[in-house]
């Protein structure tokens, strides 16, 4: 679990005294002057007994929350909705004195969770607390704090501290694969327009024997089950590793249209669902978006996606009213490889106005997927 968090200077409340406090000081008051005015002594004394006593609760409140050193312990990474472990230490660097009934707020828990309690604490020694967590959108945390408060001895007086820590957690989108993808990609039409473009390992694992179709490669073909069975059988091997995926983000506005935020939100948790669908091929990714300049993001691991899936949380959206980039882009990308386009702008509007190219293309947006057959040019 990596540490990434230092500490600003604590925001105080100085003690103030509680409503048990206050009565105390009033009955303190009242009884120093009765006793003055009727010469009791004992009743006098017993008054400024009751404000020492104040006064001594409010010095040990304000002892008990000094020189208290405050860690968040976190990961430096998370996905949006998926529960986290945090870890709190207070450590007490007070010589010689212990501390007592702290209670701490941290603002990275739930509401109904923050109210924390350190019983005690010893001179030099510290307190470790962990915790389950979550947090609700993408992003960068950068801040989160820490209040300390505490009413000891006696409830007297309460005495409160926020402490500010900065961190560098990023919050990944949520990972949703696109509903429809899984269904046409794994087709056997797709499989078909893909058959030029991939190199199949006819060393691996058989798999099988089956009747010979229009379309299959004639070396795949098993002579001694095509003698016995009088018809052409081939043998079926590994299904065809890709060289790589390439995936292409756009946010395309035509005029006189609107994208909402919420689409944009959508289409960063389904680009996430697509990278680690294809992670699972464990072919090597480029990953390449509008709103992050048109850079590529290169992936050759892809057990490794800390590179796109930052590029996700801190995405901001930024429509184009053309297209010419994505088409320069696509003309451009080297190879012959599949090709992942997507966008939070209906498919409909713009995938007829991709150019063709001897590589398959799937258009994606939030709700549907066209896939788009190898067009090869004849002499």
């Amino acid at each position: 679990m990596a540490t990434h968090f230092t500490r600003r200077g604590p925001q105080k409340t100085g003690p103030r005294l509680t409503n048990r406090g206050i009565v105390l000081v009033a009955v303190s008051i009242f009884a120093v002057l009765a006793g003055s005015y009727l010469q009791e002594a004992v009743v006098t004394q017993l008054g400024l007994f009751g404000l020492a006593l104040v006064l001594i609760a409010v010095v040990l409140c304000w002892l008990n929350v000094k020189k208290l050193e405050i860690v968040r312990l976190a990961p430096p990474h998370t996905h949006a909705m998926d529960d986290f472990r945090i870890e709190l230490v207070i450590t007490n660097q007070k010589p010689g004195l212990d501390s007592f009934a702290l209670e701490l707020e941290d603002s990275l828990l739930p509401y109904a969770n923050r109210g924390l309690l350190a019983g005690w604490i010893r001179a030099g020694g510290h307190c470790r607390m962990a915790f389950t967590t979550r947090l609700v959108k993408r992003g960068v945390l950068e801040h989160a704090s820490v209040t300390v408060s505490s009413g000891f001895p006696f409830g007297l007086c309460k005495i409160s501290e926020r402490r500010r820590l900065s961190t560098h957690v990023v919050v990944y989108p949520r990972a949703v694969t696109p509903r429809r993808l899984e269904l046409h990609y794994e087709s056997d039409y797709l499989e078909g327009v893909t058959e030029g473009l991939v190199t199949r390992d006819f060393s691996g694992d058989l798999h099988g024997i089956r009747e010979f179709h229009q379309g299959d490669p004639m070396r795949s073909i098993h002579w001694p089950a095509t003698a016995r069975a009088n018809r052409l059988m081939i043998r079926e091997f590994d299904q065809p590793m890709p060289e790589k995926y390439s995936i292409i983000f756009h946010s395309y506005c035509p005029q006189r249209s609107l994208i909402w935020p919420d689409a944009f939100e959508t289409s960063m948790e389904l680009l996430a669902g697509l990278l680690y669908y294809c992670a699972r091929k464990q072919v090597p990714i480029d990953f390449t978006a509008s709103f992050n300049g048109w850079q590529t993001v290169h992936v050759q691991d892809p057990r490794d996606l800390s590179g796109p899936l930052s590029v996700l949380a801190k995405a901001v959206h930024q429509p184009e009213k053309s297209l010419n980039r994505l088409v320069r882009t696509i003309e451009t990308m080297p190879g012959n490889h599949a090709l992942f386009v997507f966008s939070e702008t209906p498919v409909k509007i713009w995938a007829g106005k991709l150019p063709a190219l001897p590589r398959p293309i799937t258009c994606l947006d939030n709700a549907d997927v066209q896939l788009r057959p190898p067009i090869f040019k004849t002499a």
